[in-house]
């Protein structure tokens, strides 16, 4: 019975000392967020960012990648995931943004938005649900198998909960030169 004792206090002692270091983290955060290199004329840079294990995160993560893969002469990505550094940096990002009054209020990860041109000019667009809305209305992006797949299923924990690993899309912001900023 001590050692169940002795077990059952330590493992509270852990949990404890990780809720406290969580606590401290997602309270101290600080934006650090990739370079956003300039915009090529005629491209819109399809910005996501979130929670870095996040099932509707990893979801438009993943829509946002085949949509670039599909068409590089009209998209590029740019991702920010970070489980304690999003929400700072949604605060710093957005300050300036007009949101239409549907996404007022918009308090949830991930937030996708569209940028362009040299100003950086950006586009609302919201959540995952949002996103996937927005591509299953683009008739011509829809006649592409693997874009209407993932944009009409639902985010999974088994498929889009961890999307920041080894194997996950880059942003192609950057060129040939794969460059992954912000993982955790």
């Amino acid at each position: 019975m001590t050692i169940l004792k002795q077990a059952l206090g330590a493992l509270g002692g852990s949990a404890l000392g990780g809720l406290t270091i969580f606590a401290v983290k997602w309270n101290t955060a600080v934006s650090n967020p990739p370079p956003a290199p300039p915009i090529p004329d005629g491209v819109t840079r399809i910005c996501v960012a979130g929670y870095s294990f996040s099932p509707p995160t990893g979801h438009a993560h993943e829509l946002a990648a085949r949509l670039a893969d599909a068409h590089p002469d009209k998209f590029e990505t740019w991702y920010y995931f970070s489980m304690f550094e999003y929400w700072p940096f949604a605060m710093e990002r957005f300050a300036e943004v007009e949101f239409p009054p549907e996404l007022k209020g918009h308090s949830t990860s991930p937030m996708v938005w569209f940028e362009k041109g040299e100003n950086f000019d950006v586009t609302p667009i919201g959540g995952d649900k949002e996103f996937t809305t927005w591509v299953a209305r683009q008739e011509e992006m829809m006649l592409n198998n693997d874009i209407s797949w993932c944009a009409t299923t639902r985010p999974s924990i088994w498929t889009h909960g961890y999307h920041t690993g080894a194997t996950a899309p880059d942003s192609t912001c950057y060129g040939p030169m794969s460059q992954t900023f912000g993982r955790y």
